[in-house]
C-alpha cells in the first residue's frame, strides 16, 4: 500500500498538469517522464533557490494549470509537511485539493519516502478531499494552521488499512 502525500493546487477549468522538477541531469530525467505522461515540468528546486521553483510554480497556476507536488519535498522527512503549497495557494487563490495514492500491491524502495511502485495488475484507488482555501491576507501562524489541516486529512486517510472503495466491495 503506498501513501503519496501529494497536493495537487488547482484552478477552475484546468487543462494541464505540472510537477517540480531541479535543474539538474536527474530532474531532467524526471521532466521528459513526465512529459511522456503528458504533464509539464516547471524546471527549480525547492531546497536550493527554492524562490525560483515557487514562483515557476506560482506563474504556472496563474496561467491556468495545475501542479501536483510532494508535501514533504524532495528529502523529507517523510510526512513532515513544507509550506510550499500554502505559500502557493495564498499567493494564488487557488485551493489545495489534498489526495493520497494507494496500490493494492506494490514494491517498496529503500527510499527515505518509501516510494512504491504498483505491480502488474494491482489495484490502485486515488482520493481526493474536499479543497483547502487558504487567505490571501494569511499570516505565518494561519499557513502553519493550514497546513496542519492538509496533513491531518491525509493522515486520517491513510490510518485506513484499505481504502473505502475495497472495503465497500469486500475485497
Amino acid at each position: 500500500m503506498a501513501v503519496y502525500a501529494w497536493t495537487d493546487i488547482v484552478r477552475p477549468q484546468p487543462s494541464r498538469g505540472a510537477v517540480l522538477a531541479s535543474p539538474s541531469e536527474d530532474g531532467e530525467l524526471l521532466a521528459a517522464t513526465v512529459r511522456r505522461f503528458g504533464l509539464d515540468a516547471v524546471r527549480g528546486s525547492s531546497t536550493r533557490g527554492a524562490r525560483s521553483g515557487l514562483k515557476g510554480l506560482e506563474r504556472y497556476v496563474e496561467s491556468g494549470g495545475h501542479i501536483g507536488i510532494a508535501l514533504d519535498g524532495p528529502l523529507g522527512p517523510r510526512h513532515r509537511a513544507k509550506p510550499g503549497a500554502t505559500l502557493i495557494a495564498r499567493n494564488t487563490g487557488a485551493p489545495i485539493v489534498p489526495f493520497t495514492v494507494r496500490h493494492e500491491r506494490a514494491w517498496r524502495l529503500r527510499s527515505w519516502d518509501r516510494t512504491e511502485i504498483p505491480k502488474p495488475f494491482s489495484r490502485s484507488v486515488a482520493t481526493f478531499h474536499e479543497p483547502i482555501y487558504i487567505a490571501p491576507d494569511a499570516d505565518r501562524d494561519e499557513l502553519e494552521r493550514s497546513l496542519g489541516g492538509v496533513v491531518q486529512v491525509l493522515n486520517e486517510e491513510t490510518d485506513n488499512e484499505q481504502p473505502a472503495v475495497w472495503r465497500a466491495t469486500g475485497n
